[in-house]
Parts: structure tokens; C-alpha cells; sequence
């Protein structure tokens, strides 16, 4: 199978794999952050404390995302039968979802949706939206691949998939950083 090679191809290459990874993550983040400076011109002014911000979101994201990634919850669609009551009918949308785990499961929902703010709020043109969306779309597809479906993630995924956030957190943190200067365009 096609997928299997390329996979098998990417480990063999890690160094290079990783560093592609991470320049993806960095790419769409510094885009993200490019967006939202554009969008808000008077987080310029507040540069530091903005980009701060961000790193801890995007680090407290990635934390989440990556623990997640590294053990995902399984779920078995033969106990998904029909319900009965309302309250079943949002016990298992909130299955579904993968939003039954308690207080964690919370804290990631609440960075998460700010992320989608985040997102929703920049100002980004055509391809760069397209770009940032193809990869986010990516990423949920694999990660409701993994939760309907026996998937183990080896060594190598888990690791792939913590560059890319660190690329994301990296590429916002640096290009919010960016203090305002007379005749800086961005």
C-alpha cells in the first residue's frame, strides 16, 4: 500500500521528516500570527506581552494534543446503539466528541475553542487560508481516524506530531514577537 511506503520512507528519513514537520507547524503558525497582527494593528504595541500569550495557548495546546495523540481513546461503535432518553442522546455525542474525560478534557476543550477564536479572528489571505485549513483539516481527520479506529501511534508518530505543535507554538511565539517599528509593514 502507497500510505505504508510513504510512512515506512519517512522513518527511515527521520532527521529529514522532523525538520519538514517542524517547518510546516512554523509555517502555519507564523501565518496564524501574521493574521491576527494584521487583524488587531494594536497588539504591534504590545508585542511581547501578545506573543507571551500565545505561547502559553499554543504550548498548553500542544501539551493536549500531543498526550492525546500518544494514547488515543478508542471508541467501540457497537456501544453507540440507539438511546432512549435526551440525557443518553448527549452521553454519546459527548463519547463521540471525546469530551467525557473530566476536568482535563475541559481545560483542553477551553484552549482549544480559543484556538478556534484565534483562528476565526485572523486576517488571512486566499492561499494562506487554504494552507492553514488543509493542514488543521488533516490533523482532525487523522485524530477521528484514531478515534474510531485500532490505532497505535508508534515512537516515530508521536514524535512527528510533537514537532508540529512545537512548529505551531515556535512560528506564532516569533512573528507576535516582533515589536513594532517605524515603517514595519507587518
Amino acid at each position: 500500500m502507497i500510505g505504508s511506503d510513504i510512512l515506512a520512507l519517512a522513518e527511515e528519513h527521520y532527521a529529514v521528516s522532523f525538520a519538514v514537520v517542524l517547518g510546516v507547524g512554523a509555517l502555519q503558525g507564523a501565518i496564524l500570527a501574521r493574521g491576527v497582527r494584521n487583524r488587531f494593528p494594536s497588539l504591534r504595541r504590545h508585542a511581547r506581552r501578545a506573543s507571551a500569550a500565545l505561547l502559553i495557548v499554543f504550548g498548553a495546546n500542544a501539551a493536549f494534543n500531543v498526550s492525546q495523540f500518544a494514547a488515543p481513546p478508542n471508541l467501540d461503535a457497537s456501544a453507540l446503539g440507539p438511546a432512549a432518553t435526551l440525557g443518553d442522546y448527549a452521553s454519546v455525542v459527548l463519547q463521540v466528541l471525546g469530551i467525557d474525560g473530566g476536568f482535563w478534557s475541559a481545560v483542553a476543550i477551553f484552549v482549544s475553542l480559543a484556538l478556534v477564536l484565534f483562528f476565526r479572528f485572523a486576517e488571512l489571505p486566499g492561499i494562506a487560508r487554504h494552507f492553514v485549513f488543509a493542514i488543521s483539516a488533516a490533523a482532525l481527520l487523522a485524530a477521528l481516524a484514531a478515534r474510531f479506529a485500532v490505532y497505535v501511534p508508534t515512537e516515530f508518530h508521536i514524535a512527528a506530531y510533537a514537532f508540529y505543535q512545537a512548529g505551531i507554538t515556535a512560528g506564532s511565539y516569533l512573528v507576535m514577537r516582533r515589536a513594532e517599528r517605524a515603517g514595519d509593514p507587518l
